[in-house]
């Protein structure tokens, strides 16, 4: 009857050791796929901070060569504020407006080229007639004419009474006038087409900005969207992690707390069996049993030896990963500086090319400093981000050698015991043949 309840409790601590540890690689492989689930998650934030970065620096950019270019054709400063949709439109409609008046300015002008060069037209007109041959011709004749001919060039009547080289001098001054009339209706003609193909270019690429800055804003708002979902994942998977921790240790403290109890009953059964020598003849026959099986319990614990190693060795590799990954991004985040750099450098020339206006290369020069500050706040928050994923990353390699170590632990810790318990029954073993022989 003793024998049958030795076998029962010693199969149910094999099967006790067993459990236990199925239990740890099961907590080993839970908390392998946590540390690769945020790394996985600080991955993919990192890439789509970067993607959202580089498309608000392309719509800025565009907006700017689009400001700069409206700059040079209207000679305005460039202190203009576009940083809202409806500030866009009523700069763009502020725009069309000058288009217009500038416009009107240049039809202007060319009216009063053409009423200078008639001024001078009638100057050389007042020269001829002081000429001695022409002092019997009445002047009230020559000013009707003269009108007649600035009324209408091709209709206007000249008085033929009026001497041949005063006629020859009209006919001339008509044709002039004539030519200068087509040659301003070509002008007016071609300034128009010009303003208009203008006026249409400028629209297209206004439109275009519009539809670029309206699709940037958009895909702002969903990589908006997309961080916070990202951050409260990871903050849930801290939080799965925090609670599988402490579920771990909790089940650690109860299996070492039924270790301590499968002890004491071993202890009380190896008193029992003290008195007893007959039942010590009939169990001898299993002490080869026993010994085998000790000696596969310590082959199965050098197999988890082994298996410890090797996870070891998997932690080792993955830390080269990710220092690798880190360089990485390191390459990643030095051509992003080499951009910025040769930005930088297109902004000085572009300042270089309005270096005659003081005044607004001055200006020019201040906006450039508040980019350069909000890039450097901007740079700052980033790393304070990277930091904040390298303090989780040690927070989560602590755990894991902590709980390596307790694993350790508990695992010496079961040697030790079955190291006493065999010692034990050697000296059980001396004293039950001396017994035999006395």
């Amino acid at each position: 009857m003793s024998g049958d309840t030795w076998q029962q409790e010693r199969a149910q601590l094999r099967a006790k050791l067993a459990q236990a540890g199925n239990h740890l690689k099961t907590l080993t492989q839970e908390n392998a796929a946590l540390k690769q689930q945020v790394a996985n998650e600080a991955k993919q934030r990192t890439t789509l901070e970067e993607t959202w970065k580089k498309d608000l620096d392309v719509a800025n950019d565009a907006k700017t060569q689009l400001v700069s270019l409206l700059q040079e054709h209207l000679n305005e400063p460039p202190t203009i504020d576009i940083s809202t949709s409806a500030l866009f439109g009523d700069y763009t409609k502020n725009v069309k407006a000058r288009l217009q008046k500038q416009n009107a300015q240049k039809d202007q002008s060319a009216t009063i080229e053409i009423l200078k060069k008639q001024v001078e037209d009638l100057k050389i007109q007042g020269s001829v007639a002081t000429d001695p041959t022409l002092k019997n011709c009445s002047s009230d004749t020559v000013d009707e004419s003269l009108k007649s001919i600035m009324g209408d060039a091709e209709n206007g009547v000249l008085d033929s009474s009026l001497p041949p080289g005063l006629l020859r001098t009209l006919e001339n001054l008509r044709s002039q006038l004539q030519q200068q009339t087509i040659d301003l209706k070509d002008a007016k003609a071609n300034s128009a087409s010009l303003t208009k193909n203008a006026q249409k270019d400028l629209m297209r690429q206004i439109t275009q900005l519009q539809l670029s800055n309206n699709e940037a804003m958009e895909q702002n708002e969903k990589l908006t969207n997309e961080k916070e979902d990202l951050e409260s994942q990871l903050n849930e998977s801290n939080a799965n992690a925090k609670r599988i921790g402490e579920e771990s240790e909790a089940k650690i403290t109860s299996l070492k707390q039924e270790h301590q109890s499968l002890l004491d009953k071993l202890a009380h059964i190896k008193n029992t069996l003290a008195p007893r020598l007959e039942a010590d003849k009939q169990l001898r026959w299993k002490n080869t049993e026993l010994s085998a099986e000790l000696e596969a319990a310590q082959k199965e614990l050098e197999r988890l030896r082994t298996d410890m190693l090797m996870r070891d060795e998997e932690a080792g590799q993955l830390v080269a990963q990710k220092e690798r990954d880190m360089s990485q991004l390191q390459m990643r985040l030095e051509k992003v500086q080499r951009e910025r750099e040769e930005a930088e450098m297109m902004a000085m020339q572009m300042d270089a090319r309005r270096s005659q206006l003081e005044e607004q290369a001055a200006d020019t020069q201040s906006e450039l400093k508040r980019l350069k500050t909000r890039l450097t706040e901007e740079q700052e928050e980033k790393d304070s981000e990277r930091a904040s994923l390298a303090n989780l990353q040690t927070v989560l390699e602590e755990f894991q050698a902590t709980k390596d170590a307790e694993i350790r632990a508990a695992v010496e810790h079961i040697e030790r015991q079955l190291h006493v318990a065999k010692k034990s029954w050697t000296e059980y073993q001396e004293r039950a043949r001396t017994a035999e022989v006395g």
